[in-house]
C-alpha cells in the first residue's frame, strides 16, 4: 500500500511540475517550511510536502532509500524542481541515514552527483544552501575529493580578472546584471568548500565590496512579505500597475523590461519577469488586452516576456481570461516565437487550447496557417527512431514536438469536426508519416493518446 501511495502521489506532482513556470519555485525558500496545517496558496507545494512527509516517515521506519526514492525517480519529471526535492529528501533522512552502514553509502551515492545538478541549475534556495552546508560538514574523507571535483566541474570556470572588471564597470555604468553562475556562486559562497571557491575567491571580494557586506548565510527569499521593493529587487509594483493602468500595459511592459536592478545579489532579468507574473496574476483581463502590443514592448528581455506568456496561459488555464481574449493571446504569443525558444512549449499550447474552443479556424487564416507551418517545423525536428523511453507520453508533451504534435492533432479534428470530411493534410501526411516510418515511441504515444478521437473523424 504504502509504495501504491508513493507513486500515485508522485504521479500527480509530476503533472503539476510539468505545468509550472520555473520561477514558481522560487516562491518557498524551504521547503522544509512548509506545513499542511497551514498549506500554501499553490497546490504544487502542498504536493511536495506531501512527498516529503512520506518519505520521512518512511526513514524513520527503516525503509530502504532506493525505495523512498523510486516514486521520485520512476514519475518526476527531470530538472531543478525534481532535483531539489531529492535533496530535501536526503536533508531531512540524514540523521537516520548515517546510523546504518549500507544506508550511508546509498545515502551518498546519491548526494555527490545530486550536488553537481544543484549548483549547476543556478537560483539555490536556502534548503539547497543547508543541503551542500551538511555536504561542506559532514563529507566522510574517500568522498571529499569526488565532492569537490563535481562542485567545481558543474559550476564552471571562474572568470578572469579581465572579465570581473569589464563586469563591474558595465554595472557601475548601465546596472549590467550579474552572470547567473557567478550568481550561483556569490549566494551559495557561504556553504561551499574553500577548495572550490579559491579560483572565485577574486570575483566574491569584488561582490562583497560592492555590497558592503559579504553573502547572505543562505540565500533570502525571492518573495518578501513585508515589502514589494524586496520581492522583486528593487523595482516597485505598486509604480508598475499604476503605470500599467494610466499608459496601458504595453507601456508598462516596455519600461519594465528595460529598468534597472540595482541589488546584485538578485539576477536583473528573474526579478523583471517575477514582478511581471504578479502584476499579471493580480488582474489578468488588464494584462490580456492589446497582448500583441504587450508582446512586442516585453520582447527585448526574453525572460519578461516568457513570464508575460507564461502568466496569460495560467490565467487561461485558470479561467480567469474568456475564451474570446484566447485567439487574441495566441496569435501575440505566436508572433514573439524568433525570441522565445523558451516559450515553444508554452506556444504550442496555447495554439492547442485556441482551436479546442473552435478559435483560429476561420479567423486570421494567414496567421494561423503560418502557425501550422511552425508547428511541423517543431515535430520534424523532434521526431526520431526511438523505443526505450521510461515514460514517453510526460516526456512527449514536455517537450516543444511532442506539443506541437498534439496541438495539430487538436486542429485537425475540429476541422474533421466542421466539415464531416475526416482528417485534413498537412496533419494527416505528419500523423501518416509517424505511423508508417520508424518508430518514435513518443510520437506514437500521442497519437495513441488521441487515437479514438482520431478514429472516430477518420476510421481510415
Amino acid at each position: 500500500m504504502g509504495v501504491i501511495t508513493h507513486s500515485a502521489l508522485a504521479s500527480v506532482l509530476a503533472v503539476h511540475l510539468l505545468e509550472a513556470d520555473r520561477w514558481e519555485f522560487s516562491l518557498v525558500n524551504d521547503l522544509r517550511e512548509i506545513s499542511l496545517a497551514d498549506p500554501p496558496h499553490s497546490v504544487r507545494f502542498t504536493l511536495m510536502r506531501a512527498v516529503l512527509d512520506l518519505a520521512r516517515e518512511d526513514a524513520r521506519l527503516g525503509v530502504p532509500l532506493c525505495e523512498r526514492l523510486r516514486g521520485l525517480d520512476n514519475k518526476l519529471p527531470a530538472g531543478p524542481a525534481a532535483d531539489r526535492l531529492r535533496a530535501v529528501v536526503l536533508l531531512e533522512s540524514y540523521d537516520e541515514d548515517r546510523t546504518d552502514a549500507a544506508s550511508s553509502g546509498a545515502w551518498w551515492e546519491q548526494a555527490l552527483p545530486l550536488a553537481g545538478r544543484l549548483v549547476a541549475a543556478g537560483s539555490p534556495r536556502a534548503d539547497v544552501a543547508d543541503f551542500l552546508a551538511l555536504l561542506k560538514d559532514a563529507c566522510p574523507d574517500q568522498h571529499r575529493a569526488e565532492l569537490h571535483n563535481v562542485l567545481a566541474q558543474h559550476l564552471g570556470q571562474a572568470p578572469s580578472a579581465q572579465e570581473i572588471a569589464d563586469w563591474k564597470s558595465a554595472y557601475e555604468t548601465a546596472h549590467a546584471p550579474l552572470p547567473s553562475a557567478w550568481r550561483t556562486v556569490w549566494e551559495l559562497s557561504q556553504v561551499l568548500v574553500p577548495e572550490v571557491l579559491e579560483p572565485w575567491q577574486p570575483l566574491l571580494e569584488m561582490l562583497t565590496a560592492l555590497a558592503g557586506q559579504p553573502a547572505p548565510a543562505r540565500p533570502e527569499p525571492v518573495v518578501s512579505v513585508t515589502s514589494w521593493i524586496e520581492s522583486h529587487g528593487d523595482l516597485s509594483a505598486e509604480a508598475f500597475a499604476a503605470r500599467a493602468v494610466e499608459e496601458g500595459p504595453a507601456a508598462a511592459a516596455g519600461h519594465l523590461a528595460t529598468a534597472a536592478v540595482k541589488r546584485i545579489d538578485v539576477d536583473a532579468s528573474d526579478a523583471r519577469a517575477g514582478l511581471l507574473s504578479d502584476l499579471v496574476a493580480q488582474d489578468p483581463q488588464l494584462w490580456a488586452r492589446d497582448a500583441d502590443s504587450v508582446a512586442a514592448a516585453a520582447a527585448s528581455d526574453p525572460a519578461v516576456l516568457a513570464a508575460y506568456v507564461n502568466s496569460l496561459h495560467r490565467a487561461v488555464r485558470e479561467g480567469k481570461i474568456a475564451n474570446k481574449e484566447l485567439a487574441a493571446i495566441a496569435l501575440a504569443a505566436f508572433a514573439a516565437r524568433p525570441g522565445a525558444g523558451q516559450l515553444e512549449r508554452v506556444i504550442c499550447n496555447l495554439l492547442h487550447r485556441a482551436w479546442e474552443n473552435g478559435l483560429l479556424l476561420q479567423d486570421a487564416p494567414g496567421a494561423a496557417g503560418g502557425a501550422v507551418e511552425w508547428l511541423e517545423g517543431l515535430v520534424t525536428g523532434w521526431t526520431r527512431p526511438r523505443t526505450d523511453t521510461r515514460q514517453p507520453l510526460l516526456t512527449a508533451i514536455d517537450q516543444p514536438g511532442g506539443a506541437a504534435l498534439l496541438s495539430l492533432i487538436a486542429r485537425v479534428l475540429q476541422q474533421a469536426q466542421r466539415t464531416g470530411q475526416g482528417l485534413a493534410d498537412p496533419v494527416r501526411a505528419v500523423l501518416a508519416r509517424l505511423l508508417e516510418g520508424e518508430p518514435d515511441d513518443q510520437a506514437l504515444a500521442v497519437i495513441g493518446f488521441c487515437l479514438a478521437q482520431l478514429a472516430h473523424v477518420d476510421a481510415a
